[in-house]
């Protein structure tokens, strides 16, 4: 009976949302001005990015990067800096794992809802200086937009609704090359790059006789924008997960994130999907030429509530340890 209210609940706050979505949302068919909450440090993207030599936090509300350079002690305090346009609404920033440049990586939108990505050049810390450049990618809001940076920061590669950019990381940073994703309907939630292999995490339509139903799908891509392999989830029969639809998922909605990160050697892929609740890991047959992706196994930490695999890492080089984060928020109002 607990297992059948569960559902009750879920597919109305679910029904609720969709509802939201296509009357006053910012999804697809929305005429709404895109308004983000700039107090939501979480919402469209990854609002952090590290590695050895820097990190940097955006700050929408006050639409101020902070950035912090190594040694990570008291001798080199951080820097805050400005963006590069005002009108920025920075979803997500990345920079390379083994990146040694003093840059980073950006994507995001303006307020006339020109699509954007970009990268921010280091110059001086007194005052704290970075040269943007940003080419648009769309003059229509994206309501998913999703990039991220090769380990050693000389390519950025990202997708929004139907299309696949790369992105050359060298001056004068003008060179995008697009690819046309083959399926129309696909939601970019998350990406990462390892060698010449790019998996690309995001939901698509269930059925063509449902589209308001979504499904998670997974594509192995190489860095040209061809795709190699895709992986299709399927609940297992008479699983909780069975009944889910998605509802809503057109429209952003943190309950939707996905993680991804690709071991550094092993050619192994962690991909967390929270709407399930679930964990998973693929192998990839050869990052520098890849041609298939293999399930390997998954994780759950049950149905005491959705959120397992918010952000995954691997701990080590080879993937053999991996650590897999949790949210937990109410089932009514998706409050972390």
């Amino acid at each position: 009976m607990l297992c059948h209210t569960y559902e009750l609940l879920l597919f109305l706050v679910q029904t609720i949302r969709l509802y939201e979505a296509k009357v006053g949302g910012t999804g697809p068919g929305s005429s709404n001005i895109f308004s983000p909450d700039l107090t939501d440090f979480d919402a469209y993207g990854n609002k952090a990015a590290a590695n050895d030599y820097m990190t940097v936090l955006v700050q929408p509300e006050s639409q101020t990067v902070i950035v912090q350079f190594a040694p990570y002690n008291y001798s080199v305090p951080a820097i805050t800096c400005t963006f590069g346009t005002p009108s920025f609404y920075i979803y997500s920033v990345a920079v390379g794992r083994n990146q040694v440049a003093k840059q980073f990586v950006f994507n995001g939108e303006d307020s006339t809802g020109n699509a954007f990505l970009g990268i921010a050049v280091y110059n001086s810390s007194s005052p704290c200086t970075f040269t943007w450049y940003t080419r648009q990618i769309s003059n229509t809001h994206q309501e998913f937009s999703v990039i991220n940076v090769d380990p050693t920061g000389s390519v950025a590669y990202g997708a929004i609704s139907k299309v696949f950019f790369v992105y050359q990381l060298t001056s004068p940073y003008s060179q995008i090359n697009n690819h046309t994703l083959p399926d129309i309907g696909f939601m970019p939630h998350a990406i990462d790059v390892q060698g010449s292999s790019v998996v690309l995490a995001g939901y698509t339509n269930a059925s063509l006789t449902a589209p308001e139903l979504f499904k998670p799908v997974v594509y192995l891509m190489d860095t040209s924008g061809s795709i190699k392999d895709t992986w299709n989830y399927t609940a297992s029969n008479g699983s909780w997960q069975e009944g889910l639809t998605n509802l809503g998922a057109d429209s952003y909605a943190a309950r939707f994130d996905m993680s991804i990160d690709i071991s550094d050697t092993g050619g192994l892929v962690l991909v967390g999907i929270q709407s399930i609740n679930t964990a998973f890991t693929f192998s990839i047959n050869n990052v520098n030429s890849p041609t298939n992706l293999a399930l390997v196994n998954s994780i759950s930490n049950g149905k005491t509530a959705v959120g397992f695999g918010k952000a995954v890492a691997f701990l080590d080089s080879a993937g053999t340890t991996a650590a897999i984060l949790n949210n937990i928020y109410t089932v009514l109002d998706y409050e972390w």
